[in-house]
């Protein structure tokens, strides 16, 4: 499982700080800044997480006034992978190369 690449996406290695904002896994709403890393149009590697997150749950993610929400796919350590829901707009496209279409008008 760790080390076998699954991925169909190409992925940045890019580290962008955001703000993160959910449910933890204690039923309390939170808000906190993290740290982005591994971007695609579609997901990422969420770091410095500071509250205790459940697999499944959603969570918001704002970069650069830009929001989407993702799905938490693991959390280990601080660090959890998402993927955003398919009708949402990718928060770092102008990083990937693209506008994050969907926000704003």
């Amino acid at each position: 499982m760790v080390g076998m690449e699954r991925r169909r996406e190409f992925r940045v290695p890019a580290e962008v700080e955001v703000r993160i904002a959910g449910v933890d896994a204690h039923g309390e709403l939170f808000a906190q800044d993290a740290l982005a890393r591994s971007l695609s149009l579609s997901g990422a590697l969420v770091t410095g997480i500071e509250h205790n997150l459940r697999c499944g749950d959603g969570l918001f993610v704002q970069q650069n006034g830009h929001q989407s929400k993702f799905k938490i796919v693991w959390v280990l350590d601080g660090q959890a992978a998402v993927q955003k829901f398919k009708d949402e707009p990718c928060p770092w496209g102008e990083l990937l190369g693209i506008e994050a279409v969907g926000t704003g008008r």
